[in-house]
């Protein structure tokens, strides 16, 4: 079966689209996995200061009534 050059040229350019859609629906999950993981990132990260904090309070705490308990007048 021979094709005419119209029928070549059309499903050249159909699967040229084909590629075309199946490389932008790969970006676009991609980019979307990649901002999640951002956001997570993100969020670990205060989390982290959250608990660096919580944890040098308790520590100054524990100071003061160490010292308020030890040294009294």
């Amino acid at each position: 079966m021979k094709l005419s050059i119209e029928k070549v040229i059309s499903l050249g350019f159909a699967l040229a689209l084909l590629i075309l859609a199946f490389i932008g629906i790969v970006s676009y999950r991609t980019t979307a996995e990649f901002i999640s993981v951002v956001e997570i990132r993100q969020h670990s990260q205060v989390l982290e200061k959250l608990e660096e904090i919580f944890s040098l309070r308790m520590t100054r705490e524990g100071s003061v009534v160490t010292f308020i308990t030890f040294f009294r007048y």
